[in-house]
């Protein structure tokens, strides 16, 4: 047997092998960094960072987040969209509304959570959540101190009841939308976070 032509072949097959390895290690790798993407992209890129005081509102920071499988719920999100995710529906309030019926206020009580949306109106208007099973884009939840809300969000005002908010506007068919971010305190603490929809 010619001995160089042995070695040789033996080489080729290690050079396969190794070339095998490298791609599924490649393969591996593009396979987790889409899954990171997915994570990322399910409830928004700015939640993928870590974001301060130093950058400003969006949209998306009007948002609550259930941590054990980040879904979120947000103020231009329809409620028949997420409702069967919620978990268990304990009541159901319907408050009406003197000026007119299609702004009849549908409160949804759930464990921990709380929606309100209009008659007519898909888009959910209002958000309570008050323990820890829930955060907002910038990670802040029920339990957390002010001192921590003010690191992560500039322009905080304080009202005299303990309520700490802000607000983010703007326009939209010749209308102006506020959305605004609230954090109730007591002794320091934050024991409710609500985010509300206006329309001016």
């Amino acid at each position: 047997m010619d001995n160089n032509k042995f070695w040789g072949n033996l080489g080729d097959n290690g050079n396969k092998t190794t070339n095998m390895r490298h791609q599924r290690i490649i393969i591996k790798i593009y396979i987790i960094i889409f899954f990171i993407s997915i994570s990322c992209f399910s409830f928004s890129d700015e939640s993928c960072k870590m974001l301060s005081s130093k950058d400003p509102l969006t949209k998306n920071d009007f948002q609550i987040i259930r941590i054990k499988d980040n879904l979120s719920i947000r103020l231009d999100q329809k409620y028949s969209e997420i409702s069967d995710k919620l978990g268990k529906l304990i009541s159901t309030n319907i408050k009406p509304n003197s000026s007119s019926e299609k702004w009849d206020l549908f409160t949804y009580k759930y464990d921990s959570l709380i929606i309100k949306k209009a008659r007519y109106w898909e888009e959910i208007l209002y958000i309570s959540v008050r323990d820890n099973t829930f955060k907002t884009l910038r990670g802040i939840m029920v339990g957390d101190n002010e001192e921590k809300v003010r690191k992560k969000y500039s322009n905080m005002r304080k009202l005299k009841n303990g309520i700490l908010y802000l607000s983010f506007s703007f326009e939209n068919n010749f209308e102006t939308i506020f959305y605004t971010l609230l954090f109730v305190v007591k002794e320091r603490e934050i024991i409710q976070i609500v985010v509300s929809i206006a329309v001016d």
